[in-house]
């Protein structure tokens, strides 16, 4: 399965990459990792499809976005960069168990040095919201739960890490300004983003 938000997006990434590799079996799905419900709804349909599950890596996430909360009220960066894919790696650990040696692979970012977790603001409610802070704890709670799956579950055969992928040519970079992505190294001095990373 190759879920993601945007299934026409989705699919056409599926046909791509079926092109290259004919021997390829991939399904593409949609799940929206800022709503609780949804990803409830997908792990269950995927469950009842798929019994053994041997990697899961958890690499859907939002940069840099403007102040928004999901209708389950949590700050949209944490929503989609942490929480639907704890919620997700939980409802699929049966799964992940049965394969008796699964991986689960949860993408942090450098950005993770930007915020520790805060515990007594989670959701930016008081104060000031700083969207690269929000960003850095969403990362730092990808790189926290890698390390708790590994603890909970390592006896079971289920083993986790976490990794940061550098910089990436996405739509990842769409909140930020042009000014931004140019300091970032992100275009070039042309306005084009550069070829190689």
């Amino acid at each position: 399965h190759v879920a993601d938000i945007d299934l026409a997006k989705t699919r056409a990434a599926v046909d791509a990459w079926i092109a290259q590799h004919p021997g390829a079996r991939l399904l593409p799905s949609q799940l929206d990792l800022g709503s609780n419900g949804a990803v409830s709804d997908f792990a269950a349909s995927f469950t009842a499809h798929v019994p053994r599950l041997d990697i899961l890596v958890l690499n859907a996430g939002i940069m840099a976005a403007p102040q928004a909360y999901t209708a389950d009220g949590v700050e949209r960066q944490l929503a989609v960069n942490f929480l639907g894919h704890y919620i997700l790696a939980r409802l699929l650990m049966p799964s992940l168990i049965a394969a008796r040696s699964a991986r689960v692979v949860s993408v942090s970012s450098i950005g993770h040095r930007r915020s520790d977790i805060r515990y007594d603001d989670i959701n930016f409610r008081q104060g000031d919201y700083n969207t690269w802070d929000a960003y850095g704890q969403s990362k730092t709670a990808c790189a926290l739960l890698a390390v708790e799956i590994d603890r909970r579950w390592r006896a079971e055969g289920v083993r986790s890490n976490t990794l940061n992928p550098g910089g990436s040519l996405t739509d990842l970079h769409q909140h930020l300004s042009e000014e931004e992505r140019r300091r970032m190294g992100w275009l070039d001095e042309n306005g084009k983003s550069p070829e190689k990373w």
